[in-house]
């Protein structure tokens, strides 16, 4: 079901209404098509991928508070998220064989280049 809340001009709405969802981010709308379940089996290196992140997002809830703020400030400058940030640079460290780290790495993570 979706929520619309109303003012003097539509302000937001949130929730799956007919295939799509709606969702707010940093004080931004979307509106985007719901996705589907891929019927394909997965290749070994998809579903390690895929346990990767799952213990990933695991281990980010047992992260201190303190930790976390150190992972939002190195994301900022990149609109991420500390979690998006937390998850990432983890990953990448698993992919290397590196250990993983619960303090976010000194500075901030460089900005995306905008693809034209």
């Amino acid at each position: 079901m979706a929520q619309i809340s109303w003012s003097l001009f539509l302000n937001s709405i949130t929730g799956k209404v007919d295939g799509f969802i709606s969702q707010k981010w940093k004080e931004t709308s979307y509106i985007r098509k719901r996705w589907k379940v891929d019927k394909r089996k997965r290749s070994d290196v998809q579903k390690a991928n895929c346990a990767s992140f799952g213990n990933l997002s695991t281990l980010w809830k047992h992260v201190p508070e303190d930790s976390k703020e150190t992972w939002k400030r190195y994301a900022r400058k990149a609109n991420r998220s500390g979690y998006n940030a937390f998850l990432g640079e983890n990953h990448r460290r698993r992919i290397a064989g590196e250990p993983f780290i619960m303090e976010a790495p000194e500075g901030s993570l460089p900005r995306k280049k905008k693809q034209r």
